[in-house]
């Protein structure tokens, strides 16, 4: 077996927490999340094995000292841990018509909730979309208190994968950034980044795609300056020249 990171963070003491999930051959299968002091020392370590979240994704220290963990188990997940790693909730946020659903990156809102980038895999609720194995991009807002306020799945190809790796909180929404297939591909390796913007419900206002044809291009963060733009950071392979 081996353990694969899923994201570290600042604890309000100055140490570090960093989280991640173990991939055995077999079960037991497990997420872990665990605190050091500056000097590498273990202060506490907890393993989640209870099924709701098996892989983690991303966690966040919270201004009260608490953990928002994002990860999935076979839906998307949260869960609010407190200083010492303790699970004050956690829930799933996935669909019945849908195969599975993964969560990349979760941030704190200005009004105390949560706002979540993913992809769901399979989701087809009207029975009319031949999705097969692709994903398409999933994002959804919950309160303080883990309640889902709002999901949207965006379609943009029903040919392999799109998803959303990150997102920043603006004046008027959220900005979402990830990647999506080139149309026509039939492998995972092309593909185009994309930035997505919504207001505070969730409701799209605008969708751009950046790259050029047989190249890789994909968008993996975006963190809100203090002049309130949004810096965005990615990832280019290809055969061509470098991007200007």
């Amino acid at each position: 077996s081996f353990d694969i990171p899923g994201g570290i963070t600042e604890a309000s003491s100055g140490n570090y927490v960093f989280a991640g999930f173990n991939s055995n051959a077999l079960p037991p299968f497990y997420s872990n999340v665990v605190e050091l002091d500056v000097s590498g020392n273990v202060v506490w370590a907890k393993n989640y094995t209870s099924g709701l979240v098996l892989e983690i994704s991303d966690i966040k220290t919270l201004s009260t000292g608490d953990y928002i963990v994002s990860g999935a188990s076979a839906e998307a997940t949260l869960m609010n841990l407190d200083a010492l790693g303790n699970m004050n909730w956690g829930f799933e946020y996935g669909f019945l018509t849908a195969t599975s659903s993964y969560t990349s990156r979760v941030k704190a809102t200005s009004d105390g909730g949560y706002v979540v980038a993913g992809s769901v895999k399979g989701y087809d609720p009207g029975g009319t979309v031949s999705s097969g194995d692709s994903s398409n991009i999933y994002i959804f807002k919950t309160n303080s208190s883990g309640t889902a306020l709002w999901k949207k799945v965006l379609f943009v190809d029903v040919d392999n994968d799109h998803s959303v790796n990150d997102v920043a909180e603006v004046a008027d929404g959220y900005i979402f950034v990830g990647r999506v297939s080139e149309s026509g591909v039939v492998n995972n390796e092309e593909g185009d980044g994309i930035i997505l913007k919504t207001d505070f419900n969730g409701v799209i206002q605008w969708f751009l795609k950046y790259g050029d044809a047989g190249i890789h291009e994909e968008f993996n963060s975006a963190e809100t300056l203090s002049n309130g733009e949004v810096l965005i950071g990615g990832n280019y392979l290809g055969r061509g020249p470098e991007p200007n």
